[in-house]
């Protein structure tokens, strides 16, 4: 007896409160895709992506070594 009497009311307030926000919308003249749209825009805009990492460094070649100068002959 208890539990149907507090599936009923259950059921009741379920309904009225879907009810009423039925109500709400189309007095307000949202459609339920709009009601979604207000929802979401109020929610905080996803943190960034992190950067992706940068590609490995390509060591440049190394360059020519100078080009060695023998000394001059000495004079006699």
């Amino acid at each position: 007896m208890k539990k149907s009497l507090l599936l009923v009311l259950a059921m009741f307030v379920i309904l009225t409160f879907s009810a009423t926000a039925n109500a709400n919308a189309r007095q307000n003249e949202l459609s339920p895709m709009d009601v979604t749209v207000v929802l979401h825009h109020k929610r905080k805009p996803p943190p960034p992506a992190p950067a992706p990492p940068p590609p490995p460094r390509r060591h440049k070649p190394a360059p020519p070594p100078p080009p060695r100068h023998e000394p001059p002959p000495p004079h006699y």
